[in-house]
């Protein structure tokens, strides 16, 4: 992502800087290594479990085989393989809303692994969007995706997306001063220097994080456009 530019009211230029941009990035590519090859991991255990004792939804046979190939394939980073058995999940007939909802996760965790954002972007929107997003994905894990999604947004431009968002994110109660920093640079670019300047200021209050660089700029800037 590059350093946007920014108005403030009085239309005086600035640029926020390029490590904004670059902090984003690199916390969005941290989580779709590790941690979210074992949530996959945990995802598919507890799938597995909910199955066998007739809890939850459940993916049809079909989609669970090749969604299994997929991961396998995937947490051996063979890429190759995984995105053909990921074709074939996608040529899958008649998928159910659970079935959707896995197979645009899986499809977000293979196009991350192989570094194509778009794609990973476009299938998380998918997955919030699906109608057992709040009720078949854990809180963690909801939140986990709304704040990655949430600065792919800003990424792309789309503000009033991040802030859509935003409100599912504080619905679960996953708001964290990097989720607030986020929200707070969406705000700004929409000009609604109030909305931006309360919410840099959680990010710097909150508790047993570092003072943010970013967010006291946020709050400096709104500041000088006129909030309060």
């Amino acid at each position: 992502m590059n350093s946007k530019a920014f108005f403030l009211a009085a239309g005086a230029a600035l640029i926020l800087t390029a490590s904004t941009a670059a902090r984003a990035d690199m916390d969005t590519q941290r989580r779709f290594t590790t941690t979210e090859t074992n949530r996959m991991k945990e995802d598919q255990q507890r799938e597995q479990q909910e199955s066998q004792q007739g809890h939850g939804p459940q993916m049809s046979m079909a989609m669970s085989k090749a969604i299994k190939q997929v991961m396998d394939a995937a947490n051996k980073k063979d890429w190759p393989t995984a995105k053909g058995h990921l074709v074939e999940a996608q040529a899958i007939p008649n998928p159910s809303d659970f079935d959707s909802l896995q197979l645009a996760e899986v499809t977000a965790f293979v196009a991350f692994g192989t570094k194509d954002t778009e794609t990973g972007y476009a299938n998380y929107k998918k997955a919030i969007a699906n109608p057992l997003f709040d009720t078949a994905v854990s809180k963690a894990d909801q939140t986990g995706m709304l704040k990655n999604t949430m600065m792919l947004s800003n990424a792309h431009g789309d503000y009033a997306g991040t802030i859509a968002l935003s409100q599912k994110l504080i619905a679960v109660g996953g708001v964290d001063d990097i989720a607030a920093i986020t929200l707070a640079l969406a705000y700004y670019n929409t000009n609604e220097f109030q909305k931006a300047k309360d919410w840099a200021q959680k990010a710097l209050d909150a508790e047993g994080s570092t003072p943010n660089p970013t967010a006291r700029e946020i709050v400096d800037k709104s500041k000088a456009a006129g909030a309060k």
